[in-house]
């Protein structure tokens, strides 16, 4: 058997995953509400019938791809509990805030108002439908209600560089923090206060109290519009010189500059996840925690930031970084991601490994890579997986 075991949910334009190292296993986000309906909830029934827990859900950021499946998962996991889930790693209001720590949650008409919309989504055959948290609560409310353990790690505190880099979840899984740091979160609440006084809430509000739910609903629902404008692709085989040497504009969004990064570290399997980091925080910390000599640092397992955006893959990240394996969780909707320059500068690289290029949906970029002459040039496979159902990779 092996020691690893990564399940990459069709998660349409979202991410989930489910690592399980032996008997511990990790959630990272969880997609759609019908990413939990069709796929999560059966895979955490089999792991609490076998008497194991999920042992870490970790959410990544306040994201409606990424959020929505793990409300989902926390409604229905209480009062009674279908599955232990011991620990869970989620930055809320509170904890870019953590000198209110002990003051209640306040409600007032504002603050009813701002989280009366409903912000989960659902996602089938291409039709978005937005419906209401069943119980009207954020995910912090959810956590709190159902006591679980909420950032232990960090003592309560923001999962953040500046909090605490290294983690040991387990004897032999360890977790290096990589994103985001107090200065990403911090820029999110002046975001979410843009919004508010741009919808005219702001005075409405009281001057103390947590504002997780006004906080959470939100940011799920603001969308940003990128600096990076994604091109369609112009012909069937990539023009490999030219997608090298377009210009990069690093993604300046605040939400998915909150979004954490991380190694996981099992025994000598090493795994890099970028959730939808800012690539600039994300190389300024790996140029800290290795030496010069030591880059590019090769992982196992590389998951690519923001679905493969070039926005957030920038060719400074992929000189520090290499993997015989990358992942692409997306189905190209929306952003039509991943961009062929991420691809490009991937794939473009010497090694002395055959890259595998991982995507849990068969996309039209994808297709364009799979050039027999391309192959060949620059030693590498692409791999697509259907996406009715999820993709798999063992170590």
């Amino acid at each position: 058997m092996p020691d690893i075991n990564l399940k990459i949910y069709p998660a349409q334009n979202g991410d989930s995953f489910l690592l399980s190292f032996g008997k511990t296993h990790l959630l990272i986000d969880g997609g759609y509400v019908n990413t939990y309906e069709s796929f999560i909830r059966q895979d955490l029934e089999t792991i609490a019938n076998k008497g194991e827990a999920l042992s870490y859900v970790i959410v990544t950021h306040i994201d409606q791809d990424h959020i929505s499946g793990i409300i989902k998962l926390f409604e229905q996991n209480q009062p009674e509990k279908f599955i232990e889930i011991a620990n869970v790693w989620h930055n809320s209001y509170r904890h870019i805030h953590p000198e209110k720590e002990g003051q209640e949650v306040v409600k007032n008409k504002v603050l009813e108002v701002i989280k009366g919309g409903a912000y989960l989504k659902k996602v089938t055959n291409g039709e978005e439908t937005t419906i209401s948290a069943s119980q009207g609560s954020s995910l912090a409310s959810l956590l709190l209600e159902g006591k679980y353990t909420w950032n232990a790690e960090l003592d309560g505190k923001a999962v953040a560089t500046d909090n605490g880099q290294h983690f040991d979840l387990t004897g032999d899984l360890h977790l290096t923090l990589l994103s985001p740091n107090i200065g990403k979160l911090k820029g999110l609440e002046r975001a979410w206060r843009k919004e508010l006084i741009k919808k005219g809430y702001l005075n409405g509000l009281p001057e103390t109290g947590y504002y997780d739910d006004a906080f959470e609903f939100m940011v799920a629902k603001y969308r940003e519009r990128p600096r990076y404008k994604e091109r369609k692709i112009a012909k069937a085989k990539p023009d490999m010189k030219d997608l090298l040497n377009q210009p990069f504009l690093e993604d300046t969004t605040p939400a998915n500059g909150s979004s954490m990064a991380f190694i996981l570290e099992y025994k000598t399997t090493k795994l890099l996840f970028m959730g939808d980091a800012h690539p600039g925080i994300v190389a300024e910390n790996l140029k800290s925690l290795y030496a010069p000599e030591d880059f590019p640092v090769n992982f196992d397992l590389i998951k690519t930031s923001h679905h493969g955006s070039w926005a957030n893959n920038s060719p400074e990240l992929y000189r520090l970084i290499d993997s015989p394996s990358y992942v692409f969780s997306t189905n190209g909707v929306g952003h039509n991601h991943p961009d062929l320059e991420t691809i490009a500068h991937i794939v473009s690289r010497k090694s002395e490994y055959t890259r595998k290029l991982f995507f849990n949906y068969p996309l039209e970029k994808a297709k364009a890579f799979d050039e027999p002459f391309l192959k060949e040039k620059y030693d590498y496979k692409i791999i697509q997986a259907d996406g009715e159902r999820p993709l798999e990779i063992s170590f």
